[in-house]
């Protein structure tokens, strides 16, 4: 029979439901429990997207979102509900549809996004994805970038709706996150300069390296961490950034300096080029 964690995802092999068990005792119950009551009270005390702009909730997030309410607080957050509909609607979006090889790029990576998930091991699950991505497609005037479905998918996993699930990633997106070549050039040089700031030792011996960022970068700013991050940790980060709208970048720039620092470890000095990319591709 099979085996699955909190979020749905297929523990396959030993090592899966170690490190999944690792993760679920770091959610002590009293301790989601209190974080559960206190968000209730938020939610129902303040009308539907007052929230987004109040500091002491943005700085709450770094608590974490409880699992049980990350969807509509990520919502609020992102002011879906009341922010872009624009002049057409998420069916018109899908009704209108994507060119052939496009819908052939998507239907790619649908079938390889998330397969582990229980979602997506369903042919509803995998049709919704395609839905969004397809009517994600039509809203950006015909571009697809393949990042996008990781984005998508996990706004279906935490959401379940494929509308709600449209207008938040649109809100997260927001231009930031087009995953157009020029717009990653960009954010891998806001990252060089966050790393000259924050790991300035770690950016000098990758220059030393001759290690090229988009070299081990471009996958985390591409898919914003759902490559290769263990999805408790992502929606860690995920709900920073959700909750800090237009300084969101700066948030991811930092997590993934963070996570470079804790990836190469004490040993950092003596590491090869190869041993770098393991690392920080692993």
């Amino acid at each position: 029979m099979n085996s699955y964690d909190r979020y749905g995802f297929l523990r396959v092999t030993e090592k899966d439901t170690v490190k999944s068990q690792f993760y679920e005792r770091q959610f002590k119950p009293e301790t989601q429990r209190s974080k559960l009551r206190e968000w209730q009270k938020i939610l129902e005390s303040k009308a539907s997207g007052a929230i987004s702009n109040l500091t002491p909730y943005k700085n709450k997030m770094w608590e974490g979102a409880p699992d049980e309410l990350r969807g509509k607080i990520w919502v609020e957050f992102l002011t879906a509900r009341n922010a872009y509909t624009g002049p057409k609607t998420y069916q018109d979006y899908l009704k209108e549809g994507v060119d052939e090889q496009t819908k052939k790029c998507i239907d790619l990576d649908t079938n390889r996004a998330y397969c582990n998930h229980q979602l997506f091991q369903q042919g509803n699950g995998k049709q919704a994805l395609t839905n969004l991505l397809t009517a994600h497609t039509a809203y950006s005037n015909g571009e697809y970038y393949g990042g996008t479905c990781r984005l998508a998918g996990v706004f279906l996993i935490i959401l379940g709706s494929e509308e709600l699930s449209f207008l938040c990633l649109i809100n997260f997106m927001n231009g930031r996150y087009t995953l157009a070549p020029a717009v990653a050039r960009e954010m891998l040089n806001k990252l060089e300069e966050m790393m000259k700031l924050y790991i300035s030792h770690i950016f000098e011996l990758f220059q030393q390296q001759n290690m090229p960022i988009y070299s081990w970068a471009y996958s985390m700013v591409a898919t914003l961490f759902s490559w290769n991050l263990p999805f408790p940790i992502l929606l860690r980060i995920w709900d920073v950034m959700i909750a800090n709208g237009d300084n969101s970048d700066v948030y991811l720039y930092k997590a993934i300096c963070t996570l470079v620092q804790f990836q190469l470890g004490e040993e950092w000095k003596k590491l090869t080029w190869e041993e770098i990319h393991t690392k920080l591709s692993s």
